[in-house]
């Protein structure tokens, strides 16, 4: 790529975003900018081409625009929990963005009473077992949790701010979130 159309093909500068690729594109949705950013929109990097682009989209866009984190499946992208800009609330929901018609599906809206924390800043992957795809939701800062997990971490780091290396299970299957127990065992 010529240094030309790299200084002509900028994104605005940002943080507490993720990114995602789905086949030769890259996808950054919403964090914090220094201008307002359209959570209507998302930003488009081509591979090939080297250019980026915003393309609008349809359906809802998650409510956290900051600090979600993300993982893919085929085509689809999948944003988990994040702080909302606007109110600074922590979330636990789960939001679908079809990239092959750009549209959003929500898939959990946020629940304050689910076991599963609203945080943000952790991370998500996504893996298969037995052909059903799972996203894996670990760690993160959040709100206090409302049904603390028995060998989970949870930290007090301010006013309604908690850390925790919570594990949490999204089966794409079924629709079903899980908690997971986690156990570490020691060899020595």
């Amino acid at each position: 790529m010529s240094l030309q159309l790299a200084a002509r093909c900028q994104l605005s500068a940002r943080h507490s975003h993720s990114s995602a690729v789905v086949g030769n594109s890259l996808y950054i949705w919403a964090g914090k900018e220094d201008r307002s950013s359209d959570a209507e929109s998302i930003n488009h990097f081509s591979i090939l081409s080297g250019e980026w682009s915003t393309k609008e989209t349809t359906g809802d866009p998650p409510l956290a625009d900051s600090g979600y984190s993300c993982s893919v499946v085929a085509d689809r992208i999948y944003y988990f929990g994040g702080l909302s800009t606007e109110d600074y609330s922590y979330h636990n929901s789960l939001s679908e963005l079809d990239t092959s018609n750009l549209s959003w599906t929500s898939l959990e809206s946020t629940d304050p009473d689910r076991a599963v924390m609203s945080r943000a800043y952790g991370g998500t992957i996504s893996f298969e077992n037995d052909g059903i795809h799972h996203l894996l939701m670990i760690g993160g800062r959040g709100s206090n949790p409302v049904v603390p997990v028995q060998n989970v971490g949870y930290t007090n780091i301010g006013t309604n701010k908690w850390r925790t290396n919570e594990h949490s299970m999204y089966n794409l299957l079924t629709s079903e979130f899980k908690v997971l127990f986690i156990t570490v065992t020691l060899n020595v």
